[in-house]
C-alpha cells in the first residue's frame, strides 16, 4: 500500500506540472480520492472519489482549506509545511453513516524549478480492514477475559477438590462420609471437565471457512 501510494504521488507530482492531459484523465478515473492544494491547504482541484469521501462537489470545495472539508487532520499533515518525502497516517471521517477509516498520504507538488506551491492528498478507503482490525482486538480482548475467568474458576474448583480430598481422607473409617465427599469430589471434576471443554469450542469459534450467513 505505502509503495502504491508513493508512485500514486510521484505519478501526480509530474503530471501536475508537465502533462495537463493526462492528468485530467487520470484524475477522473483514480479510485483514491485525490485532493490538490495551492499553498499550505487551499483546494484547488479533486477527482470524483474525493467528491464522494468529502460528500461535496468540486464546485463547492474549489477555494475552500483542507482543515473545513478534513476537520481534525492529524498534525503531520495539516502542517503548513510538508517534508519532501511526504507524510503519511491514518484518518477517520464520521459522518451520517458509520465511521470510514483512511490511509492518507500528503506530499509536495513543488519540484526543482517548478513555480508551484501546491500539495497532494491521496485518500485511500481502509474501512475493510480497519474493522477486520479492530474485530481482531475486540475478539482477543474477550478470548483474554475468558481465559482469566476460566482460570480463576478451575483454581477454586482445584481448591474445593483438595478441600474434599482432606476430608477424606479423615473419613477412611467412616464409609457414609467417605462415600458422600467422593461423589462431591466427581462433581467438581465434572466441572472442571465442562470448563475446560467450554474454552476449547470458544477456541474453536471462527476458526472454519465463513458460511456466508450473517
Amino acid at each position: 500500500m505505502v509503495t502504491t501510494l508513493l508512485l500514486i504521488a510521484g505519478l501526480f507530482r509530474y503530471l501536475f506540472t508537465r502533462v495537463p492531459v493526462a492528468y485530467a484523465r487520470i484524475m477522473t478515473t483514480m479510485r483514491d480520492a485525490i485532493i490538490i492544494t495551492s499553498g499550505p491547504s487551499r483546494v484547488i482541484d479533486l477527482n470524483p472519489a474525493a467528491e464522494n469521501v468529502l460528500g461535496i462537489p468540486l464546485r463547492e470545495a474549489i477555494g475552500k482549506d483542507m482543515g473545513v472539508l478534513l476537520p481534525n487532520l492529524p498534525e503531520p499533515l495539516a502542517g503548513p509545511v510538508l517534508p519532501e518525502e511526504g507524510v503519511r497516517a491514518e484518518y477517520q471521517i464520521a459522518g451520517k453513516g458509520p465511521i470510514r477509516y483512511f490511509d492518507i498520504m500528503a506530499l509536495p507538488l513543488a519540484e526543482e524549478g517548478s513555480a508551484s506551491d501546491g500539495s497532494l492528498f491521496v485518500l485511500r478507503d481502509i474501512t475493510e480492514r480497519k474493522e477486520a482490525e479492530l474485530a481482531l482486538a475486540d475478539a482477543n480482548r474477550k478470548i483474554r477475559l475468558l481465559t482469566s475467568i476460566t482460570r480463576h474458576d478451575i483454581r477454586n474448583q482445584l481448591t474445593g477438590l483438595s478441600g474434599y480430598l482432606e476430608l477424606s481422607r479423615d473419613s477412611v473409617d467412616n464409609p457414609v462420609d467417605m462415600t458422600r465427599y467422593v461423589s462431591r469430589m466427581q462433581m467438581v471434576a465434572k466441572a472442571i471437565e465442562n470448563q475446560i471443554a467450554f474454552t476449547r469450542d470458544y477456541e474453536n469459534l471462527g476458526g472454519g471457512p465463513p458460511s456466508g450467513d450473517r
